[in-house]
């Protein structure tokens, strides 16, 4: 496997969990690159969806209530939908916490946060390449 593929992967996992990342700089120059856009497109969501589940489970354990009662309160009332956000720098990471903590059922989630992730990367592709059709 290509070390881009694999960097890709890691960074988009790293992206989906409390820790910072920039999965859409990185994929950016992959397509620039000349990378496969429909491996970029399915590495990045897998690796980003292991990553939002990961925080899914960290949030079991998280105390998240007392730190985000109004939030929790949302995904309380909205439940696993909410997770189509989930790819959203920083709000997704809550989301996700806030899921687990709350136990929601994790195939509704996991096809929210799969549904979320892998449009998003679509649609960052899709652009890429109209702009870089013009030119």
């Amino acid at each position: 496997m290509n070390d881009h593929y694999l960097g890709f992967f890691g960074l988009s996992f790293l992206s989906a969990t409390v820790i910072p990342g920039t999965s859409e700089v990185y994929l950016i120059y992959l397509l620039d690159s000349g990378l496969s856009p429909q491996h970029l497109l399915i590495i990045g969501t897998a690796g980003n969806v292991i990553g939002g589940v990961t925080t899914y489970f960290l949030g079991r354990g998280a105390n998240f209530v007392k730190s985000h009662p109004n939030i929790a309160e949302v995904i309380r009332q909205r439940g696993s939908v909410l997770l189509l956000l989930s790819w959203v720098p920083f709000f997704g990471d809550i989301l996700c916490l806030g899921a687990g903590w709350l136990k929601l059922r994790i195939l509704p989630c996991l096809f929210a946060m799969t549904l979320g992730k892998a449009l998003r990367y679509f649609w960052i592709i899709f652009f890429y390449k109209s702009v870089t059709s013009i030119n």
